[in-house]
């Protein structure tokens, strides 16, 4: 395996870290859909409201890192199980409406983020205190640098039509 000179897919940063996401995330997911009836998604708009208060869906989408239509459909199922509810920001003179956790969706988050939290400390554990610092930095560090990447366009001339339907180009 080799990260800074990939010969094959599984030495690519982002099969590893999907592999991670899928196998460390399996008992996250089992949990949410099992026993709160949410998905994983759902679950990350959902904390998102509930840590840091009511917001526009187009900042959720910004926040979560989530294309607006996805947040869109994932915010209709979080209002319809009532987790989520429309809001009228303070002083609304014209401004378009928020999003907000309900009781129901706190109630939610209270449950669910200890046992998520329990999760992440079976899998981090296995490294010192100070290893997992220096992954921490080092994470934030790749991201930083995939955010900057994002934001100059990525590279990539091709693209898919994907809002006609397209899967690829040409």
């Amino acid at each position: 395996m080799s990260l800074w000179d990939p010969q094959v897919h599984d030495d690519l940063l982002n099969y590893q870290l999907k592999r991670l996401v899928n196998l460390g995330g399996a008992p996250a997911i089992r949990l949410c859909e099992g026993g709160f009836g949410i998905s994983r998604s759902e679950w990350r708009l959902l904390a998102a409201l509930v840590e840091e208060g009511p917001r526009s869906p187009s900042d959720l989408a910004r926040r979560c890192h989530f294309e607006r239509a996805r947040v869109s459909r994932l915010l209709g199922l979080l209002i319809e199980q009532k987790l989520v509810e429309r809001v009228a920001p303070d002083g609304s003179a014209g401004r378009r409406t928020q999003l907000s956790a309900t009781a129901k969706g706190r109630d939610v988050y209270e449950r669910l983020f200890p046992q998520l939290a329990q999760i992440n400390r079976r899998i981090v554990h296995t490294l010192t205190e100070d290893e997992a610092a220096t992954l921490e930095g080092l994470l934030a560090r790749v991201f930083e640098q995939v955010l900057r990447i994002h934001d100059e366009g990525d590279g990539i001339a091709q693209r898919a039509d994907r809002w006609r339907g397209g899967r690829r180009s040409a």
